[in-house]
């Protein structure tokens, strides 16, 4: 008979409602498995909504709404629902207080506690006193830290038992490469137009001030213009007349469009503490085209685009960024979409079921 997981995370991420989508990383790692099942115990801080379900004849999920002032009650509902379900282990994702719940649960329960960090929690600079304290109290006592980075395990390491790497994943049902002509004409783009690409989240750590500078000297002796996709949490000034475009933010479905549309594809990320431990999963979309790329020397990135000088430039030097850009144009493919293979979401999850298995309590 599979083992079973209780997994315990927060419902909504970046907006994305993870059970309700079925999607994300908490989802995909675990529907793949093949010796464990998994219950994910999805907490909710903006319905108060009961909900439970099944993803795929591996995976099922009961939503429960939550906040701060119902932390007891949270813990005896989770320990009676664990005990419920005979669960084998418990892993709890990278908020503290949801660790807190499976640290608790795991040890009056006897059972192994696996703590998933998706990035490096305290730099978000959360409000609650001492939770950065609780942070490194659970990486201590878990069993298993799995950690979406390796600038992040190694961060981490000295303070915990055992960890294990596990990036993100990319979809390939979503990402993949297509021809630039046809991504144009859906999307209603001009066809001969050169234009370099930004993707995602447009803030200032993202390196949006470092891109804007090299797109203005790259813009000395190069007919090249400059589009933005995704949701503006930092305002900048779009100059059209400087050929600085913004289309909006988009569906997923359209994500891949934009990205096989352009002739160069850039991500600028600063040196911080949050982009030096997340896993650049944004990078892996666009290695998934096989459309040229540019990327900032932050966190995993060399390692992940180990072999491509060319498609790295330092953090912050919009100089270097310009220079790069301009080879990265001349070229009509990267070539590297052989790498996305290799984060499959099946071969990732396939990796954290043998952690799992050699988990010695």
């Amino acid at each position: 008979m599979a083992k079973k997981i209780l997994v315990i995370n927060k419902r909504f991420t970046s907006g994305n409602d993870t059970v309700g989508t079925a999607t994300g990383r908490t989802v995909e790692l675990h529907k793949f498995m093949n010796s464990f099942n998994s219950v994910i115990y999805s907490f909710d801080l903006k319905k108060k909504e009961y909900l439970s379900g099944k993803i795929n004849n591996k995976v099922r999920y009961v939503i429960r709404p939550f906040s701060l002032l119902s932390l007891r009650r949270s813990i005896k509902d989770v320990l009676d629902f664990s005990r419920k379900e005979n669960v084998d282990f418990i892993l709890a994702t990278n908020n503290p207080i949801f660790g807190y719940i499976g640290y608790v649960v795991a040890k009056k329960l006897g059972k192994p506690f696996i703590y998933d960090l998706m990035d490096n929690y305290v730099s978000y600079r959360p409000k609650i006193p001492f939770i950065g304290l609780l942070d490194n109290y659970l990486i201590k006592k878990a069993d298993l830290i799995v950690a979406v980075s390796k600038s992040l395990a190694d961060k981490v390491k000295s303070n915990s038992k055992r960890v294990v790497v596990i990036e993100n994943g990319v979809d390939e049902k979503f990402f993949y490469p297509m021809k630039r002509e046809s991504a144009r004409t859906k999307l209603k783009l001009p066809l001969r137009e050169k234009f370099v690409l930004y993707s995602g989240g447009i803030e200032r750590n993202r390196g949006i001030p470092t891109l804007l500078r090299a797109m203005e000297l790259l813009r000395k002796d190069t007919d090249v213009k400059l589009y933005f996709v995704g949701p503006i949490t930092d305002k900048y000034p779009f100059d059209e007349s400087k050929g600085v475009f913004y289309l909006g933010k988009t569906e997923r479905s359209k994500v891949n469009l934009y990205l096989n549309s352009a002739n160069l594809l850039v991500l600028p990320n600063t040196n911080n503490e949050f982009t030096r431990y997340c896993f650049p999963l944004k990078l892996l979309e666009y290695i998934s085209t096989d459309k040229p790329i540019v990327a900032t020397k932050v966190g995993d990135v060399p390692r992940i685009l180990r072999g491509y000088s060319d498609s790295l430039c330092e953090p912050g030097n919009s100089v270097e960024l310009a220079r790069k850009m301009k080879i990265n144009l001349q070229n009509d493919k990267s070539g590297l979409s052989k790498l996305a293979k290799v984060y499959s979401w099946k071969i990732l999850s396939n990796k954290l079921e043998s952690a799992i298995r050699g988990i010695k309590k």
